[in-house]
């Protein structure tokens, strides 16, 4: 079987899967380009010559035919790999570095990668042509998302962000979880985690509790309710740990914060 499309169109090699461990990788290269997807985890990209960048969670790296390249792994997690000639598109500059892409937000296209990166290796013409055609889709995507101009993905990240932030000040008291932020604006956890801590100088996760903590303090300032209403109302499920948050964040007890409200007895 040929390893080059000779109709221009990229060629399917192998597809595989793997999961990362925390720690830095080792050189390696491909006979053709590698595209990866990184389901989970994060960390940076290096070449040997030099060039290197940061990956997050959900997003996708290309690394060059004959490049050697490794990984550096911060978080552990799972890579999806598809490994391929890049066929007719061998002219695009982007194809021949290494970079990455950014994160992926269509849907469609993860699970086409992660199809693919399934698929192994192809045995008869006909799987082969249909996974050339697959790939070649892909990797047309994925060039028209490099292309985009920056502002424009700039401009969706800041909305994104602006989302979670006004989602995490509406439904504090219901939101389980930073990933659950992320969900809704349509984002991976650990780039949420790394782009919100950028734009608004905290975590999601430490924005979270200080809108809680916020609302509880008004609640023992102006109303009459138990501190363990409160605290269960504002989503603290552990009456304790809610009085540590609280102290940590006012420098006062609830109780002391209660004295001083419109509705507790006053000194």
């Amino acid at each position: 079987m040929t390893t080059r499309s000779k109709d221009g169109m990229a060629r399917f090699l192998v597809g595989f899967s793997h999961r990362i461990v925390a720690g830095r990788g080792r050189m390696h290269a491909h006979d053709g380009m590698e595209v990866v997807f990184h389901a989970a985890g994060e960390g940076a990209g290096r070449a040997a010559d030099g060039s290197a960048f940061r990956f997050f969670s959900g997003s996708v790296s290309l690394y060059g035919a004959g490049l050697p390249h490794a990984q550096d792994n911060t978080r552990a997690g799972q890579d999806f790999c598809l490994v391929l000639h890049r066929g007719g598109m061998a002219a695009a500059p982007e194809f021949g570095r290494i970079q990455n892409v950014g994160l992926l937000v269509d849907d469609c296209l993860r699970q086409e990668i992660l199809s693919l990166a399934a698929t192994r290796i192809v045995h008869d013409a006909r799987e082969q042509r249909i996974c050339d055609l697959r790939v070649t889709a892909v990797l047309l995507t994925l060039l028209e998302l490099r292309r985009r101009p920056g502002p424009e993905k700039g401009d969706r990240c800041d909305a994104a962000l602006a989302a979670a932030q006004a989602y995490i000040q509406a439904h504090f008291d219901a939101i389980g979880s930073v990933a659950e932020v992320a969900a809704h604006v349509g984002l991976s956890p650990d780039y949420l985690r790394h782009r919100f801590r950028l734009r608004f100088g905290v975590s999601p996760r430490d924005s979270l509790l200080r809108a809680r903590l916020d609302h509880a303090r008004d609640l023992l300032r102006h109303t009459s309710l138990p501190q363990k209403a409160i605290a269960v109302q504002c989503g603290f499920g552990n009456i304790r740990y809610f009085n540590t948050r609280f102290k940590h964040h006012t420098g006062m007890t609830p109780g002391s914060c209660r004295l001083v409200g419109d509705h507790g007895r006053r000194p």
